[in-house]
């Protein structure tokens, strides 16, 4: 939400003339405790979830590979759908394309797909820096132009943006785009063992060591956070420390997980569970009522609000999606998009009312 609103996009002039010490605080915080972190923990659940996937379709008999290749090649559909019409900086293409390894994976053991979870996270930066190449810097771009484009109040300018900030350069090296990759298809093994080893059914009695090792990844990927800040680095370039993200986001699913699960945490899990049961419409809703406060086509409020308020307006958003996400459940078996989804899946008709 802060790129749509156009924090992304400022000049450092046009940033301090709207940020406020309330905003440089939010802005420090976020940029320490939740960028990249969320990315990292949506990318061990999307692991999770394939195990959840590939049983039921076992359980049902069903040829569970090509249905779920059919899926994949959807995401991909859908992503592209997302990129040009919602937000350019979508994911679910990179999660599409790094999804068709999972089924090879899941036919090995569990200490093997966490030792090359492993190989993942710390080869690539590491050889990457003993090769001598220092990661480059953002690559230049006009970031004004998308400020203009995405106020002009005709939807075909922003279309048209979208799709060329999406097959453009997104602001990264090739190495270190490589070294994200490699990455999310760390968490996407991480999320592949926990769902073999059951444990999203087996919270109370993993919690005697989840506990700890999800307080251990946060404190010490936020140290090693810190450590970084302070111009310290471990491998040239600082390259093996991009891995904070991926530690505490693991660490972030663990003590959500367990909160969840436990009695304190019932009356959230069940606001919660509606929309987190039509992600995907969730998802693409964001980028769509983002744009309809931001963008020139909306309410035009793009580059006028600093972090702090552009949060409550996510806020905002996100708890509209939490009242849709419960009242359109009350009457249908599925959100808009994962029933559009499942049709093309199953290449039938699916049923929707309850």
């Amino acid at each position: 939400m802060l790129t749509i609103a156009g924090l992304t996009y400022l000049t450092p002039e046009m940033r301090a003339a709207i940020h406020g010490p309330a905003d440089r605080v939010v802005a420090y915080l976020l940029s320490v405790l939740v960028e990249g972190k969320a990315r990292s923990a949506f990318s061990l659940m999307f692991g999770v979830s394939f195990t959840l996937l590939m049983r039921r379709m076992q359980a049902r008999g069903e040829p569970w590979v090509a249905v779920y290749l059919r899926r994949i090649l959807l995401l991909y559909g859908l992503g592209l759908l997302n990129a040009l019409f919602f937000f350019w900086g979508d994911i679910l293409t990179t999660y599409a394309v790094l999804g068709l390894f999972l089924p090879v994976a899941a036919l090995l053991p569990i200490r093997v797909i966490l030792g090359l979870a492993a190989a993942l996270l710390i080869v690539p930066p590491v050889g990457y820096a003993l090769l001598g190449q220092a990661p480059t810097p953002p690559l230049e771009t006009d970031q004004l132009q998308s400020l203009r484009a995405f106020a002009d109040p005709r939807p075909a300018v922003t279309i048209a943006h979208n799709w060329a900030l999406f097959t453009g350069a997104d602001g990264e090296s090739r190495g270190l785009r490589a070294i994200r990759y490699a990455q999310l298809a760390a968490l996407f093994l991480v999320g592949l063992a926990a769902g073999l080893a059951n444990l999203p059914a087996r919270l109370g009695e993993v919690r005697v060591w989840l506990m700890p090792l999800g307080l251990g990844l946060v404190g010490g990927g936020l140290a090693l956070e810190a450590i970084h800040r302070t111009g310290l680095v471990l491998v040239p370039g600082g390259l093996l420390l991009k891995n904070v993200e991926a530690l505490v986001g693991m660490g972030y699913v663990a003590l959500v997980a367990m909160w969840l699960d436990s009695g304190g945490g019932a009356r959230a899990r069940a606001w919660l569970a509606p929309l987190g049961a039509m992600a995907l419409t969730g998802y693409l809703m964001g980028g769509l009522l983002g744009q309809v406060v931001f963008y020139g086509w909306g309410l035009n409020q793009i580059g006028r609000h600093g972090p702090l308020s552009v949060i409550l307006i996510a806020a905002a958003i996100f708890a509209v999606m939490m009242i849709f996400a419960r009242v359109w459940l009350t009457y249908f078996r599925q959100g808009p998009w994962e029933w559009l989804w499942r049709c093309l899946t199953r290449l039938a008709w699916q049923p929707l009312r309850r």
